[in-house]
């Protein structure tokens, strides 16, 4: 495997992996905004513009678009986070031209009618609704609702129906516009890939200089406990906690990856073992931290019988209590690492996963960290840290939930 990263002249940042045996290419190129620089009357303004640039191209119609990369056998997506929208594609490396012509003119040349404006308002609108229909959708909202209070992550990535009924064509136009430029995108490509062949497709698309990564909104929020409850006409309950968490720079952030492991990272874990294994009191419960630049939630999340409710709280502060107040075993901590490691192997046997991680790592951190130097962060954890982590984190007892 050879990486490579290049700076052009307008400020864009490109990597590259070579992986000369893979028999497919993928293209990723992140527009360094998302949900959580938005203004208020325009939230979700970034997730509806990654919509529109596939309704058409200077070059191609929405169908176009499509066809040219699924009629190779190649896959299209995009996906909008609090901090980067990214669009992405994967094709049999013979067709690594395509891969990029097509993305690079979706991504410099977006149609933006206003017709197709307001058709995509109306599916947009849709896939609201549809979130807001799911519980364990709806749930994560109302948390990040009430865990981030005035701060700007509070926001839906989609928005709201009300916010995006406000969203104009003039003012997609100017998103556009402003946001996505050189300086403020990153591209990603891995598989059998020339770096010499993509800075050559980049150049000939000649983005608007400028643009700048934007910059998180240092809002306080509201750290105190907090609860909400909404009654719904479902068989099951779905329920979500959230816990201060961590930064994507932390330098805790191998032991708190490890720590969320072994409290409920898998069907191994603690929660998964103590709710449903033993007890059966819920078919679901699964732990994650959501991490951002500057700060992190860390999240716990089931779904179960409500009638034991109460009783499941109970077992989660007890486990929370029981990390704080003991190390893990050394077994424990041995699987949760080797967990961490295949999982890690694993995904990395597809280009897609190589180039989104490739660039996330560059916006991240500024350069690329290699499997070596990661292997080493998660070995070097210690039991004492993962207690640590936990004494931070899991700040609740028993008796306060």
């Amino acid at each position: 495997m050879c990486t490579k990263i290049s700076r052009l002249k307008n400020g864009t940042r490109v990597v590259s992996l070579h992986l000369p045996h893979s028999q497919t290419v993928a293209v990723g190129i992140w527009a360094l905004t998302g949900s959580r620089h938005e203004p208020l009357k325009l939230n979700g303004i970034s997730h509806f513009l990654e919509h529109m640039l596939f309704k058409g191209s200077a070059k191609r119609s929405a169908r176009k678009i499509s066809e040219s990369i699924e009629g190779i056998g190649g896959d299209i997506n995009a996906m909008t986070s609090e901090e980067n929208t990214c669009f992405y594609a994967a094709a049999p490396k013979a067709h690594f031209a395509r891969v990029c012509d097509v993305l690079l003119d979706m991504y410099r040349n977006p149609k933006l009618s206003p017709r197709d404006v307001e058709l995509e308002r109306s599916v947009i609108t849709d896939e609201i609704r549809m979130y807001r229909d799911t519980p364990e959708q709806c749930v994560q909202e109302l948390l990040n609702k009430i865990f981030w209070g005035k701060n700007t992550l509070a926001l839906p990535v989609t928005g709201t129906e009300e916010s995006l009924a406000q969203i104009s064509h003039q003012d997609l136009v100017d998103f556009h516009s402003k946001h996505y430029r050189a300086a403020s995108t990153v591209i990603s490509a891995a598989g059998a890939i020339d770096h010499d062949l993509l800075l050559q497709w980049i150049e000939s698309f000649d983005l608007p200089a400028g643009g700048s990564p934007q910059k998180p909104k240092k809002t306080p929020f509201d750290t105190s406990p907090q609860i909400h409850f909404e009654k719904r006409d479902i068989g099951q309950m779905q329920m979500s906690l959230g816990l201060p968490g961590i930064g994507l720079l932390s330098p805790d952030r191998y032991a708190q990856r490890i720590m969320e492991i072994i409290l409920g990272g898998n069907s191994s874990s603690r929660l998964f073992q103590n709710l449903r294994e033993k007890r059966g009191w819920c078919y679901s419960v699964s732990t994650y931290l959501t991490a951002f630049s500057d700060t992190g939630m860390f999240n716990i999340s089931l779904g179960a019988d409500s009638k034991y409710a109460e009783k499941i709280l109970g077992i989660i502060g007890d486990e929370f209590s029981a990390m704080r107040e003991k190390t893990c075993r050394g077994t424990e901590l041995r699987r949760a690492k080797d967990y961490i490691l295949g999982s890690y192997d694993m995904a990395a046997e597809r280009t897609e996963t190589r180039c989104n991680v490739a660039a996330q790592l560059l916006i991240r951190y500024g350069r690329i960290i290699g499997r070596e130097e990661w292997r080493e962060g998660i070995e070097s954890v210690t039991a004492e840290q993962v207690q640590a982590a936990a004494q931070k984190t899991l700040c609740l007892s028993a008796a306060k939930l």
